[in-house]
């Protein structure tokens, strides 16, 4: 049996002026923060009786997060998460296999 994991952070900072092309209004939207975060992790089996037959399952947690911060009363903080972004398993039977669930 291995346990592989890991994961990864994309962080986004956008900054803006004068979006609207307008010096006489002040802008809704100054600063646009945005946090992604991944976790995954897969489990394989590998018995040693069937040689090369492998089962597998993979799951991949994702969470978002935004901050804003402007003129507009909206929104300022946003949590999106966490959801489950993919999740799949793998039984190898050879020559008969099944693989289920959600991949790119």
């Amino acid at each position: 049996m291995s346990i592989d994991y890991g994961g990864w952070t994309n962080i986004r900072y956008n900054h803006f002026q004068n979006e609207d092309n307008d010096e006489s209004a002040s802008d809704s939207l100054r600063n646009y923060n945005f946090v992604d975060n991944r976790l995954w992790f897969k489990l394989a089996l590998l018995p040693e009786v069937l040689e090369g037959h492998k089962h597998a399952i993979y799951v991949r947690l994702k969470n978002r997060y935004i901050m804003r911060s402007g003129d507009s009363p909206g929104a300022r903080y946003d949590n999106d998460g966490p959801h489950l972004d993919n999740a799949y398993v793998i039984l190898d039977f050879r020559p008969v296999w099944i693989e289920a669930g959600r991949r790119y």
